[in-house]
């Protein structure tokens, strides 16, 4: 989560400093010894949500939300992701609590103590982690935006006027991301699925389904060497450097490797072993869960088993990618539209594929015909040349009258 700097801050409601979290959400609070009072102004009328998190992680967490369509503000906890799941704190804390809206604007707050139990829940000082979340209407319904930040309530605050929101970085830094997240798309989006296609629909391009794969993977790692080089040069960068504090961070450098070990283990493929001429080209030796018995066929079996571990690993790494980017730029979400291509895309492959198994197994049971009825032919030629028929168990018999 980003760090955010304390501005000062004078208003009418007492509240010494602020935060700009987006460019429509700010944050103004006034810490005492006893409790932390929070104002949350959205240029917007939607539901809001703040809440205290460890990891920055909105499950295992517990928030305030403002629901302007019951005119509510309670504590609820975080156990899951689903709106179903979330359920009110039955000891609330939250004191002074109000949310209103006029002028387009909506405004949420309360006083929260900062000791329960005996125990300190919000430090006076020292970087404490916050969450927060913006719905996109009144109607509490999946959240617009949501972010993580890290913030000192007890330091001393800034009188500058040009501090950028937490999700609004520098616009040259998120034409970066942008570039960054547009080469990690074409590389596990487009490239690797093309290449993982290719060969799977082999038997429709049996000439030149290999080079098309080859190159498609090649593609897929230079894209994505790239795509790490943009990232770690532009976290540099950045005013306060965060390299390796997310899984997204690490996953990316896991996944270049094994990319690179993936192209250069499919120039190191074993050779064809020989083969019976007389085997039905179309049976699977052993079945389709048999143990590979051969160096070739090994070797199919871990790079198969590795490409769709990168495979799904990159997936998994463009939805996080763009969810940090909606969340660092205050960006709208197109995480949807991903996994709807995503959904597109496996559907039509899984149809394809079961259109081409069955144009095997029609293959397969004409070739099985053929085969029978070869049988039978040489069967008829066997019988003729005996004297006798092929479905008649009697053979000529000559009898001596004398």
């Amino acid at each position: 989560a980003a760090i955010v700097t304390s501005l000062c801050a004078k208003t009418s409601g007492g509240y010494d400093k602020k935060a700009l979290l987006t460019p429509t959400l700010t944050m103004y609070w006034q810490l005492t010894p006893s409790d932390l009072r929070v104002q949350l102004v959205l240029q917007d009328k939607a539901w809001l949500a703040f809440g205290i998190s460890e990891g920055g992680q909105m499950v295992g967490s517990t928030a305030v939300i403002g629901l302007p369509e019951a005119n509510t503000v309670q504590e609820y906890v975080l156990d899951d992701k689903s709106i179903i799941s979330i359920q009110t704190l039955a000891d609330q804390t939250i004191k002074d609590t109000s949310l209103t809206q006029s002028d387009g604007k909506t405004v949420l707050s309360f006083r929260k103590p900062v000791t329960r139990n005996g125990q300190t829940i919000i430090r006076s000082s020292g970087l404490s982690t916050f969450i927060y979340a913006i719905g996109s209407t009144n109607t509490f319904a999946y959240h617009e935006h949501r972010g993580s930040f890290r913030l000192d309530l007890g330091s001393q605050c800034s009188d500058s006027t040009l501090e950028t929101p937490v999700g609004s970085r520098h616009k040259t830094h998120m034409t970066a991301w942008a570039a960054h997240g547009i080469l990690a798309t074409l590389a596990w989006a487009v490239a690797s699925p093309f290449a993982i296609t290719t060969a799977w629909f082999r038997t429709l391009v049996p000439s030149s389904w290999i080079y098309i794969h080859v190159f498609s993977h090649v593609i897929a790692f230079f894209l994505t060497f790239v795509t790490v080089i943009i990232a770690l040069v532009t976290m540099s960068m950045e005013k306060h450097s965060r390299h390796f504090s997310d899984p997204h961070h690490w996953a990316g450098v896991l996944l270049l490797l094994a990319v690179t070990f993936q192209v250069m283990n499919g120039f190191l493929r074993p050779p064809v072993e020989k083969r019976d001429p007389y085997t039905n080209p179309y049976e699977e030796p052993g079945g389709l869960c048999s143990f590979p018995t051969s160096p070739r066929a090994f070797w199919h079996f871990t790079h198969r088993v590795i490409g769709l571990g990168l495979l799904c690993t990159g997936i998994w790494q463009m939805q996080r990618g763009l969810t940090m980017y909606a969340e660092d730029f205050g960006a709208k979400s197109v995480t949807p539209y991903f996994w709807g291509y995503v959904g597109v895309f496996g559907a039509t492959v899984l149809i394809v594929k079961c259109w081409i198994m069955l144009e095997e197994y029609k293959a397969r049971r004409g070739m099985e015909a053929i085969s029978t009825v070869d049988h039978r032919g040489m069967q008829n030629v066997a019988a003729h040349a005996n004297g006798g028929h092929h479905d008649n168990d009697m053979v000529p018999v000559q009898f001596d009258m004398h």
